[in-house]
């Protein structure tokens, strides 16, 4: 038996801490979908079943429902996910398709981690200025995929890798600006951890956000081709020391 006390905490847990005296019918359906997962918290399961739960969700609540699932995630909540939604799908650890009730695929994507690793090395190489060795995670599966490359002496981003890389920045500042806003938890203590803004929904979330410079941490995120200011961040100016 749970308490009013404790369900309280639950709502103030996914962000609606402001709307506890409000009926089912003055909830937006982001806001119903979060309460469904503040009922399911209650009792700290250490496993979560979640059915299409991004169905009939627009862009800017999708984005917040998932932020909230993976940070569960990060908390130690295992979760199977049903989706139809292949950006969804790709935010797993472990993929299993079916097709017609068979079996189809089973798969790592490996996209959230890829992400991460060029959020990482943008910050160092571009924002920092600071050198990477080849033996950096991620760094060598770059090299050979010529997403980095070798200049004057140094390791830099290629033209293509320099544009995935932009990508991955603003869909992770972005998460990170919107779950300061949206929900009512701390801030992790390094930029770039958030589980990004899923692909093609960065520019919705953004003008959501009125087209934020920069994340909690204070690092620019990169601005999209409706944002105001140029379309990708220019590459930061070599020392004169």
């Amino acid at each position: 038996m749970t308490d009013r006390g404790e369900a309280e905490e639950a709502l103030r847990r996914v962000g609606l801490g402001e709307r506890l005296g409000h009926l089912p019918s003055q909830l937006s359906g982001g806001e119903q979908q979060r309460v469904c997962i503040a009922r399911a918290l209650i009792n700290q399961p250490p496993l979560i079943l979640a059915d299409e739960p991004t169905g009939n969700l627009d862009a800017v609540n999708e984005a917040i429902v998932m932020s909230l699932l993976a940070d569960l995630h990060q908390r130690g909540h295992t979760l199977i996910l049903v989706t139809h939604d292949p950006s969804i799908a790709a935010r797993a650890n472990r993929e299993v398709r079916l097709e017609h009730g068979r079996l189809a695929q089973g798969e790592q994507p490996g996209d959230l981690e890829l992400q991460g690793v060029l959020v990482e090395l943008w910050q160092l190489l571009e924002e920092d200025r600071a050198g990477v060795s080849i033996a950096r995670r991620g760094v060598a599966q770059l090299l050979a995929e010529s997403l980095l490359a070798f200049a004057d002496g140094k390791i830099g981003f290629t033209d293509r890798g320099r544009a995935q890389a932009v990508s991955a920045v603003r869909r992770a500042r972005l998460a990170e600006v919107l779950l300061a806003r949206t929900l009512s938890r701390g801030l992790l203590a390094e930029c770039g951890r958030e589980a990004p803004v899923a692909a093609g929904f960065e520019d919705q979330v953004c003008a959501f956000l009125d087209h934020p410079a920069v994340c909690p941490h204070g690092r620019p995120i990169p601005p999209g081709a409706d944002c105001p200011g140029p379309a990708l961040l220019e590459p930061a100016a070599e020392s004169s020391e």
